[in-house]
């Protein structure tokens, strides 16, 4: 899995199933490989890689607020929220490999 040609650092993938009649499988993305087992079938893929871009206090205007990592997603829409991607999973082994590309 690469964005814009470089292997996604870290980051999560789900498969839902287009039917809804099976589960939906995922897990954690790390140097631009995961493993996923799941049932066969037509999948929406969604991807998500989050990036810290500062720091916020949890209550703002509290001087005593704990401080905690500002994050923003790093994915485009079109892989996640919106994802237009699709896998159709067989019952034997399957690799499916994605490129992204940012929005830039």
């Amino acid at each position: 899995m690469t964005l814009d040609g470089q292997p996604l650092p870290r980051g999560t993938i789900s498969f839902v199933p287009a039917d809804g009649a099976t589960a939906s499988a995922g897990g954690p993305i790390k140097d631009g490989a995961y493993l996923v087992e799941m049932s066969p079938g037509k999948k929406r893929v969604q991807i998500s890689s989050t990036k810290v871009v500062g720091k916020r206090q949890v209550y703002q205007g509290d001087p005593k607020s704990p401080v905690v990592d500002e994050v923003r997603e790093s994915i485009p829409p079109q892989y996640n929220a919106s994802s237009t991607l699709t896998a159709d999973v067989d019952a034997q082994h399957a690799k499916h490999d994605f490129e992204l590309k940012s929005s830039r």
